[in-house]
C-alpha cells in the first residue's frame, strides 16, 4: 500500500493549506535575498554579452561567467546562442579547463564520444574532478560499472567528509542516468540527511525509486522535498503526479492546491487536479475546473484530454469529440498521449456509428508508429466486440490479401474469429486461413483451423490440418475436442472425428 507520509504528517498537511499560503512570503524571503544578487549579476552579464557579441566589437569576459551564460542558453534550448557562445569562449580562453570540459560534454550529449574523449585527453590536469567524472561516465555508459566504481573510489578523500558525499552524489546520478538504479541507490543512501545538498539527494533518490516503480519510497522522498522547500510549486506538482499514479486522488488534489497557491499558472498541477476530480467521480467540479483552467492554459492539451475521457464515460460523445479535437491539435506530435487521444476519438465515432470516420481516425496512427497490419487487426477486433461482424470480415479479407500478411497475423485472425463465434459467415476466410500454413511441423493456425473445419463440416480441410497438428499441436486439439467428445485420448478423438465426418 502506498502512503504519502505518516498519518501525523498527513493530518498536519490537511490542516495547514492556509498556513502554507500565509507563510509563503516568510519562507521565500531568504531565498529571494540569496538569489537576487546572483540573478541580477547573471542577467547583467547576459545583457552585456549579447550587446557586445551583436556589435562585433572585441570584449573580454571571465570564463566562469561565460559558462554560466551557456548554462542558461542550454536550459532555454537556445542551441544557436549556446554554440556561438562556446566558439567565442574557446577563442578567448583556449586552454581553460571549464570551457574545454563543457565543450566535451556538448559533444558527448550529441553522441560523439570519440570527439569528446579527444578533448578531455588533451586537458593538462587529468586528475581534475571534472575529468575523472567524464571517464567514470564513459565507463558506466559502456556497462563497465565495476571499473567506474573503482575509479570513483580511487578519487575519494582519505577521510569521509562532504567531498566524499559529493562523489557519491555524482556517481549515483551517473548510474541513474544509465539505468543502474540499484547501485545508484546504494550510493545515494550512504549520504546523510545533514548533507548540504539534501534537496538534490532527495530528488535523485525519488527519481531512482520511480524508475523501479517503488512509488511509496518515491513519495517518501518527494515529501521530504516539500518539507525543506514548501514554497516550491514544482515539488508539490511532482508529489501530486506520484499520488495520481498511485490513485491517491484526494491527496493529489490537495498537493495541486498547494502548487496552485504558490503558482496559479502551474499548468501541470491544473491538469492533475482535473484528472483526479474526474477519477473520484466529482464530474461537475471537474468540468468547472476544466473551464477555469482552459482559460488560463489555452495551449495545454491534457486538461482537454481528461475532459474528453470523462465525457466519453458519461456517453456524451459529441461533447467528448470537441474536447479530444482540441487536445489532438495541441498535443505534441512526439507525445505518448497523442495515440491515447486518437483512440479516444476513434471510440467516440464508433459509439456514434460513424464507422468511416472512426476508421479514418485510427488509420492516422500509422504516422505515430503503428504498423498497417496491427491497425487492421485492432479495428477488426473492435468491430467484432461491438457486433459489426460484416465490417470485421471485410477488414480480415483485406489483411489476407495484403503482401505484408504473415503467419502470426493469420493466427490472430483465426483466434479472433473463434472468439467471435464467426464461422458460416466467414467461410471463405476460413478456407483461405486453412490453406495458409503447410509447414511439416505444423503451426498454431492449423490447430485453430481443425476446430473451424469441424464446425463448418469440411472433411478435407479438417484432416489436412489435423495431419499438420501431429505431433506439435496434439495437446491443443485434445483441449478443443475433449470436453465435447467426452474423451481426452487423441486416438479416440481421431476415430470419433472420422466417423462423424462420414455423415457430412
Amino acid at each position: 500500500m502506498f502512503r504519502a507520509s505518516t498519518l501525523k504528517h498527513k493530518n498536519k498537511r490537511k490542516a495547514t493549506l492556509s498556513y502554507y499560503i500565509n507563510v509563503l512570503y516568510s519562507y521565500s524571503v531568504a531565498f529571494i535575498i540569496s538569489t537576487h544578487y546572483m540573478d541580477r549579476y547573471l542577467q547583467e552579464a547576459i545583457n552585456e554579452y549579447e550587446k557586445n557579441i551583436e556589435s562585433g566589437q572585441p570584449f573580454y569576459m571571465e570564463a566562469s561567467t561565460l559558462m554560466d551564460i551557456e548554462e542558461v542558453y542550454e536550459k532555454a534550448e537556445r542551441d544557436y546562442d549556446a554554440e556561438r557562445l562556446m566558439r567565442f569562449a574557446e577563442k578567448l580562453h583556449p586552454d581553460n579547463e571549464e570551457i574545454l570540459v563543457t565543450k566535451a560534454y556538448r559533444e558527448k550529449d550529441r553522441g560523439h564520444w570519440q570527439e569528446a574523449t579527444d578533448i578531455i585527453k588533451n586537458i593538462a590536469n587529468q586528475d581534475s574532478r571534472n575529468i575523472q567524472l567524464f571517464y567514470i561516465e564513459k565507463e558506466v555508459a559502456s556497462g563497465q560499472i565495476d571499473k567506474a566504481e573503482k575509479r570513483m573510489c580511487n578519487c575519494l578523500p582519505s577521510a569521509i567528509n562532504d567531498e566524499t558525499y559529493d562523489w557519491y552524489l555524482d556517481f549515483g546520478v551517473i548510474l541513474l542516468d544509465y539505468g543502474f538504479c540499484e547501485r545508484a541507490i546504494s550510493y545515494l543512501e550512504k549520504i546523510p540527511e545533514s548533507y548540504q545538498y539534501k534537496d538534490k539527494l532527495y530528488e535523485f533518490l525519488g527519481d531512482a525509486y520511480a524508475q523501479q516503480q517503488k512509488y511509496d519510497k518515491c513519495i517518501e522522498y518527494t515529501n521530504k522535498l516539500t518539507d525543506i522547500a514548501p514554497y516550491n510549486s514544482t515539488y508539490w506538482t511532482r508529489l501530486a503526479e506520484l499520488q495520481k499514479r498511485t490513485r491517491q486522488y484526494e491527496d493529489c488534489i490537495q498537493s495541486c492546491d498547494y502548487a496552485l497557491a504558490i503558482d496559479e499558472d502551474k499548468y501541470k498541477a491544473m491538469s492533475l487536479k482535473v484528472h483526479s476530480l474526474f477519477a473520484l467521480g466529482r464530474n461537475e467540479e471537474g468540468f468547472k475546473a476544466c473551464n477555469t483552467y482552459i482559460q488560463k492554459a489555452p495551449n495545454e492539451y491534457s486538461i482537454r484530454m481528461y475532459a474528453g475521457e470523462t465525457l466519453q464515460m458519461l456517453e456524451r460523445y459529441e461533447e467528448s469529440i470537441l474536447q479530444f479535437n482540441d487536445a489532438l491539435r495541441l498535443c505534441p506530435m512526439d507525445s505518448p498521449d497523442r495515440i491515447h487521444i486518437v483512440v479516444g476519438l476513434y471510440y467516440d465515432y464508433l459509439f456514434l456509428s460513424e464507422f468511416d470516420k472512426a476508421e479514418e481516425m485510427y488509420m492516422s496512427t500509422m504516422q505515430l508508429g503503428n504498423s498497417l497490419m496491427y491497425i487492421y487487426l485492432q479495428m477488426a477486433n473492435t468491430y467484432l466486440e461491438i457486433h459489426q461482424v460484416s465490417r470485421a470480415l471485410k477488414i480480415y479479407r483485406i489483411i489476407l490479401s495484403h503482401p505484408d500478411c504473415m503467419e502470426a497475423i493469420v493466427a490472430d485472425i483465426a483466434r479472433d474469429l473463434i472468439n467471435g463465434n464467426c464461422f458460416e459467415e466467414a467461410k471463405d476466410i476460413w478456407e483461405t486461413v486453412a490453406t495458409y500454413s503447410t509447414s511439416e511441423r505444423g503451426s498454431l493456425v492449423n490447430s485453430y483451423c481443425v476446430w473451424a473445419m469441424f464446425i463448418l463440416k469440411n472433411k478435407k480441410l479438417l484432416f489436412t490440418n489435423l495431419q499438420y497438428c501431429i505431433p506439435s499441436f496434439v495437446g491443443r486439439v485434445i483441449q478443443q475436442f475433449g470436453p465435447i467428445l467426452g474423451t481426452f485420448n487423441f486416438d479416440d478423438i481421431l476415430d470419433i472425428l472420422k466417423k462423424e465426418s462420414e455423415t457430412w
